[in-house]
């Protein structure tokens, strides 16, 4: 058996939050459908980074308009930073600290009620 003389500190990790949006047969056909009728006369312009610019923004504002983004957040007990630490791992991690501070506690007490 190891005993570590440093308290042992859990290290609070930061939840996984990440943006996406939600596609379906349905929303496709909007998305199809709005493009279709979208003016794009604005496009007869000789700078090809500007007609890039305007096709881009066109078509994030339609779909910002069927599909907005959504921010999902996932607590960071449930997000798996190693691959090869399981639950029964981490169970065990945390019985055997449990353990271990119970013994620290009541050998303390023991030595100091012997002194």
């Amino acid at each position: 058996m190891f005993l570590f003389s440093e308290k042992y500190k859990s290290m609070k990790t930061e939840p996984l939050i990440f943006e996406h949006r939600k596609f379906n047969n349905n929303t496709y056909q909007q998305i199809c459908e709005a493009l279709s009728k979208t003016d794009w006369s604005s496009l007869n312009s000789s700078d090809a980074e500007a007609c890039y610019n305007i096709i881009i923004d066109k078509i994030n504002d339609v779909l910002e308009y069927f599909t907005p983004k959504k921010i999902t957040k996932i607590l960071a007990k449930h997000v798996i930073r190693e691959p090869w630490i399981t639950p029964g791992i981490l169970q065990s991690s945390k019985q055997i600290n449990f353990i271990k501070s119970n013994w620290i506690k009541n050998t303390y007490h023991e030595n100091m009620l012997n002194i």
